[in-house]
Formats: C-alpha cells, sequence, structure tokens
C-alpha cells in the first residue's frame, strides 16, 4: 500500500502472497480456508462479514506484518480525516484488479479500520478499482457491473453522491500488450464502463493513469481528452502528472496556468460536444479491432517469446540505472 495524493493506494492480493482475507478468515472464531474459495465463495463469504457490523479482527490476535501495515496505515487515514477533514484522504485506489472479491477484500479492510460501516449504510473513501492489463481492461465492464449490483454496495455508493470512480492504467497495458493494443482496449474499456454507468443509474468519474512519455499513455493532454469517448467525461476528469512532467508543465506560474486551462477547456468542449457527435461507422470498429489483434501479437512476440530479448533490452537501454535512480527517490 502507498499513498497517492488525495489517496492510499493498495494492492489487489494475489494467491502466494500476504492475502489480508485469509489472515481474518483463518482467525476467526469460524476458520475459512479462504484460498480453497472459488470467486463466487469469496464473494459470499465477504459480503457474509461486511454485512455483520461487527468487526471480524479479533482483538489480540496475531497477523502479518503487511496485514497489520495496511489497517495500520487505513486507521491512520480514518484519524487524519477526523483532525483535517474528510477531503485530505478521500479515495482508496486498488491495484491490480481482476475481480469481485479484489474489491470486496478492500472493503473488508475499510469496514476493520472503521472507514466502512455497514450498519449506517456510511463509507468515508471511494472504492477506486485500478485495471491495468490488457486482460484486466478487457473485464472491468464485467467487474464492475457485478459490484454496481450489489445492493449494499449501492447503499455506500449513494453515501458517497452516487459516483464511482475508476482508474484505468496505461504503462502496465502498454508494457503487457504494445502501444496501439493498450491504447483500443483503454478506449474499450472506456465505452463499456460508460455503458455499465448508465444501466445503474451512477455517474462515472475516470481517473487516467497516464504518464509523461508516449509508452505511459503521454502526449498533448487537450488532445487526449478530446479523444475520449462519448459520455467518459462528465464534466469532470481525473489524470495523474507524472514527476518527471511536473517541471515542464508547472515551473513557474503563467506555465501552470496555461496547462491547467488547456485542462479545463478541453474537459468543457469534451463534455459538451462528443455527447452529441455519431458513433463510428462500424468498419472503423473492425479495422481498429483487427489492427489490435496483429499488433498483440506481433508485441507478445517480440518482447515475450524471443529468445534473449531481455537480456538485449537490459544490456542496451538505461533501464537499470532508472530502476536504481526511481528506487533512491
Amino acid at each position: 500500500m502507498k499513498p497517492v495524493r488525495g489517496c492510499v493506494r493498495t494492492t489487489a492480493t494475489a494467491p502466494g502472497r500476504d492475502h489480508q482475507s485469509i489472515q481474518f478468515f483463518s482467525a476467526a472464531a469460524r476458520p475459512v480456508r479462504y484460498l480453497d474459495l472459488n470467486e463466487a465463495a469469496r464473494v459470499a463469504r465477504l459480503s457474509e462479514a461486511l454485512a455483520d457490523p461487527a468487526a471480524l479482527a479479533i482483538t489480540g490476535a496475531i497477523y502479518s506484518a503487511e496485514t497489520s501495515s495496511e489497517l495500520g496505515i487505513l486507521r491512520a487515514a480514518l484519524q487524519a480525516q477526523l483532525r483535517l477533514g474528510a477531503a485530505c484522504v478521500a479515495n482508496v485506489v486498488v491495484s491490480r484488479t481482476q475481480s469481485l472479491s479484489d474489491l470486496l477484500e478492500t472493503a473488508l479492510l475499510l469496514k476493520e479500520a472503521e472507514l466502512l460501516r455497514p450498519g449506517q449504510s456510511a463509507l468515508d473513501v471511494n472504492i477506486v478499482p485500478l485495471f491495468e492489463t490488457v486482460a484486466d481492461l478487457r473485464r472491468c465492464g464485467e467487474v464492475m457491473a457485478q459490484l454496481l449490483a450489489l445492493p449494499d454496495y449501492r447503499r455506500w455508493l449513494d453515501s458517497r453522491g452516487s459516483t464511482q470512480e475508476v482508474m484505468l492504467g496505461y504503462s502496465d497495458s502498454n508494457k503487457d500488450g504494445g502501444f496501439l493494443t493498450s491504447v483500443w482496449s483503454l478506449h474499450e474499456a472506456e465505452v463499456e464502463l460508460v455503458a455499465v454507468a448508465r444501466r445503474f443509474g451512477v455517474r462515472l468519474r475516470l481517473f487516467h493513469g497516464r504518464g509523461g512519455s508516449v509508452g505511459r499513455g503521454g502526449g498533448p493532454s487537450y488532445q487526449a481528452i478530446l479523444a475520449q469517448p462519448a459520455g467518459a467525461v462528465q464534466g469532470q476528469i481525473r489524470i495523474t502528472e507524472q514527476g518527471e512532467v511536473i517541471a515542464a508543465k508547472y515551473s513557474n506560474a503563467e506555465l501552470g496556468h496555461r496547462n491547467l486551462e488547456a485542462l479545463v477547456s478541453a474537459t468543457l468542449e469534451a463534455t459538451l460536444l462528443t455527447a452529441r457527435a455519431p458513433a463510428p461507422p462500424p468498419e472503423f470498429h473492425e479495422a481498429m479491432t483487427g489492427l489490435s489483434a496483429i499488433a498483440y501479437d506481433a508485441y507478445r512476440n517480440l518482447v515475450y517469446e524471443t529468445p534473449g530479448f531481455e537480456r538485449y533490452f537490459r544490456e542496451s537501454t538505461v533501464i537499470n540505472e532508472i530502476a536504481t535512480s526511481m528506487s533512491q527517490i
């Protein structure tokens, strides 16, 4: 778990890693072998625990260092809200979201930290799934539909103004499938998320995890916002500004004002104009889908299936130096 401005960021757990739900259920009065459960059984068990106002964690129980650390961070977030106001930590971003259970596990952590109070239908932070890989982007609509179909979650979301935020990963999808497939997968994911939000009657706010380089979704922000699918910009948008471009965009007040002006202008234009824009012809969609499939195969064959590519990449680029410098920041 790591902080993002105004956010706490946690990583959805995977088999073999320290799994907070395993910790809680194993130490509960009725122990459950959580990893042995399939997705449907996990969702059912998590829903049962979330519906119970009582805490699942047992006072005095010894949990792993990671579980204790994440609970400590969320409890510190609660104290910060009490001292400084709810806006100081407003979001929990769930990295590597792949399934509904990933989000309910985060909700369980929030409940244990008293940031979620089921009995009062009160949620003190936004639960923000982050879909990062190509496969996750293709599945995001299904996951969000499952989440929004849960009556308890809808009550919690209503307590947050009925606005669902979803974060989209640019750099990881690019590393996973290459530039063209990443961009097209992000576009298709946004179209699907807009449709899901409309179906369930919630307002959607997309959080774009873009970086400075083209390989991380970088590029002119004005054009990028205008290129969003119809309905993806509803008077608001969130975009990360990575450290390497902050100086270029905000090194002085006049430059910063110009960049912020471009963001506001593009957001207004996208909201007012793209809602009335006609849908692209079906043949355009078919052409992009075909190009994406070809590009994906070519990228995967080169990067993941070419013997010696990783060694060549490490020895011919400055990736090791970049990784070392980033680890020291």
